[in-house]
């Protein structure tokens, strides 16, 4: 999570009047990025755009666009170019690190998308073959699909709805008109009813659940949300106000459904071409979030969290995500950037800074360690040995950057089988938890993930103690966690009434093995922090706005579906981030109540988890196993 915590407290007379002010100012941006407080400057938060201008070459370079020039404006496709409302165009030149405006006939346009586009086409987009969901048995023999067949769940027979939902083949090309927003195909008024029934004509309801096929019910009202990129200002204190409308716009093209927690009864029947506009949209979804996790990482391989202040920084437990979500989709080199710069940085006892400064040198603010980076770092270095060997082979520091955190995680646990209490995702004092005393589950589940896979990863590549020194560690943890967190319902700290937060995601699949207690435990904690706008909260008793819903939240309540085999629910959750990105499509780390972006855009941490929920959707996402 970005920015979130201030350094020690300095008596005021100790420092010159210079220095106390600069304090000061750090401390309210830090207040700002925890709690959902902005910073207005002549109107307009100062995180308050739309996404990024990119298309330069190497070094890639990103340049957020003003919120003023965001109405009317889309990226070209597959592009991180933007065509202004007025038909001119913005991109980072070559070499650049700011952007320009050129006319659209200027060659560097069609040289800056065909970049972009071709870095894409070199890897994989998840989100065409999303939703993996095969029709209704329909009358007839040999009957072809037809798009107004109703479709149920299910991950058998997923060849059948391939062939129905793949769009035909586009060549990369350069666009300098609006495009048109992707849409589903119309469907015939059978489908309103029930499956086609070939000769027959349409089949109700009730007859298509006496096949045993249960149509799966997709929210067929769009959630209201403003488009113009930067949220507007919230009504006066005291005063009631209304959300704002919100104006059309060409880009994004969020998917046609609404909040999670929409009743059932709202709900249509999804068909074949209502299939294919969603999978478009997520398709659509994936690339943007792509084309900025590869602007958001710098040419020495640190990733940022986002562009702006508080956030323009490279956290471990940030990085390793975006590591993860390159090496889903076939972009090596860029996940072996990643991972050599987390490599580069770490320390000689394993273990590393909260966060990095850009050009790689920690930042020393006081914040408090954070040993649950160690783990996810392992974890997404096991996913790219894993998923990519030939690549992970090229990468000779991975084996000695896994052996010191592992070494560090497997000395660290106590006598109960816990790790040290510890500052985790949160980015508070572990002395302000229920439970001081204990680590909380933001810090076990990443450990137990991080060990899981250095066993493997050691057992894979040969070394035979390491593997079963990590292994051993792996199981005395695993069954601490059975004994202290397994009782209480897995709250965030191992205490009977323990209140509920995202890290029980942290123990699901891909990063654990499924556990029908742990899924109770994540519908649970789900259930519990769901807000009015159809987001989440990241915790329960929130200390920050409890009114603002955070998308890394969401987003790893969606892996933890898609990867756990519940995809209506990940869908859902997709469809509900989708239609809370910016106009340009970027997704903000956190959504006000009036459904309008709270903070800086895009977020890596977010964009990274759709791309791997979207990826889990399509294929399942390996688990670490230890053996």
């Amino acid at each position: 999570m970005a920015d979130s915590g201030a350094g020690p407290v300095v008596g005021p007379l100790v420092w010159p009047r210079r220095v106390r002010r600069a304090s000061a100012l750090l401390l309210v941006s830090a207040l700002a990025a925890t709690c959902g407080v902005t910073l207005p400057e002549n109107g307009e938060p100062e995180w308050a755009s739309p996404g990024l201008v990119g298309g330069g070459g190497w070094p890639f370079a990103g340049d957020p666009l003003a919120p003023s020039d965001a109405p009317g404006a889309h990226y070209l496709p597959d592009s991180s170019v933007v065509r202004l409302a007025d038909g001119r165009i913005r991109l980072v030149p070559t070499g650049g690190e700011e952007a320009i405006t050129v006319a659209a006939t200027d060659p560097r346009v069609a040289e800056a998308v065909r970049s972009d586009q071709t870095w894409l086409a070199r890897g994989t987009v998840p989100g065409r073959l999303v939703p993996q969901l095969v029709p209704c048995p329909p009358t007839g023999k040999n009957r072809p699909l037809r798009p107004d067949d109703v479709l149920q769940s299910s991950r058998s027979e997923i060849d059948s709805l391939k062939g129905a939902v793949k769009p035909p083949p586009t060549p990369p090309r350069v666009e300098t008109t609006p495009p048109t927003p992707p849409r589903a195909e119309t469907a015939s008024p059978g489908a309103e009813s029930g499956a086609s029934g070939g000769k027959g004509g349409p089949l109700d309801l009730n007859t298509i659940m006496k096949r045993g096929c249960v149509p799966v019910q997709p929210r067929t009202n769009p959630p209201q949300v403003p488009t113009t990129g930067a949220p507007t200002r919230p009504p006066a204190a005291g005063k009631p106000g209304k959300p704002p409308k919100p104006k059309p716009t060409p880009t994004p093209s969020p998917t046609e459904t609404a909040s999670p927690a929409q009743e059932a009864g709202q709900h249509g029947q999804l068909t074949v071409a209502a299939a294919t506009g969603k999978a478009s949209g997520y398709r659509d979804m994936a690339a943007r979030a792509l084309q900025d996790l590869r602007l958001l990482t710098r040419p020495n391989g640190a990733s940022l969290a986002s562009w702006y202040g508080a956030w323009r920084y490279s956290w471990p437990r940030d990085s390793a995500f975006a590591a993860a979500a390159f090496t889903v989709t076939e972009h090596p080199a860029e996940a072996r950037r990643i991972l050599r710069f987390l490599a580069r940085v770490q320390s000689r006892n394993g273990m590393w800074a909260a966060r990095y400064n850009p050009d790689g040198s920690p930042v020393a603010d006081g914040r408090h360690a954070q040993l649950d980076s160690l783990g996810w770092v392992l974890w997404a270095s096991w996913f790219f040995r894993t998923e990519n060997p030939q690549a992970a082979a090229d990468l000779p520091e991975l084996w000695t950057m896994v052996r010191r955190a592992a070494d560090r995680l497997a000395a660290s646990l106590r006598k109960d089988g816990l790790p040290p209490p510890s500052s985790d995702y949160f980015e508070r004092p572990a002395s302000s938890e229920q439970d001081p005393h204990r680590a909380t589950l933001g810090v076990v589940g990443p450990v137990l993930a991080g060990l899981r896979s250095a066993a493997a990863l050691a057992r894979d590549l040969g070394h035979g103690d390491q593997a079963n020194r990590y292994r051993s560690a792996a199981h005395k943890l695993q069954n601490a966690v059975a004994a202290k967190f397994a009782p209480v319902g897995y709250p965030r700290s191992p205490v009977r009434g323990g209140r509920m937060d995202t890290s029980v995601t942290f123990l699901s699949p891909p990063f654990g093995p499924s556990d029908g207690g742990v899924t109770d435990a994540v519908l649970s904690a789900a259930g519990k922090l769901a807000l009015p706008n159809g987001g989440v909260l990241p915790g329960e008793r929130w200390s920050g706005n409890a009114k603002v819903a955070w998308t890394p939240e969401m987003a790893l309540f969606t892996l933890s579906a898609a990867a756990s085999g519940r995809p209506e629910e990940a869908m859902a959750r997709l469809d509900w981030l989708s239609g809370h990105r910016t106009s340009l499509g970027a997704l903000p780390e956190k959504v006000d109540e009036y459904g309008r972006p709270a903070a800086v855009a895009p977020l890596g941490w977010t964009s990274s988890l759709v791309v791997l929920s979207l990826a889990a959707l399509e294929k399942p996402l390996p688990v670490p196993d230890p053996g």
